[in-house]
């Protein structure tokens, strides 16, 4: 939870964490619900430069959630990736 804290605190839009435990089943999260319409059935509605203008949007958000660094400690994302 703490990382999606960090990056709710970048105004990101997502959605936010607002709650993160355990209960008898394993672990839970609560988060706010972002309103909008799955991008998967919207797209392919859209004119090439709609859909341009949405890809550069995505990037731009990534660029600012890859702004805050790994923790110190974190193994390398491949070995830890290829071990799963």
């Amino acid at each position: 939870m703490f990382r999606m804290q960090q990056v709710a605190a970048l105004d990101v839009s997502m959605c936010k964490p607002v709650a993160f435990g355990k209960c008898a089943e394993g672990i839970y999260t609560v988060q706010t619900w972002v309103d909008g319409k799955d991008a998967e059935e919207l797209i392919p509605y859209l004119t090439d430069s709609e859909q341009y203008a949405y890809g550069l949007e995505a990037g731009t958000i990534l660029k600012v959630i890859h702004s805050i660094p790994a923790p110190e400690n974190q193994p390398d994302w491949e070995p830890r990736f290829n071990a799963k």
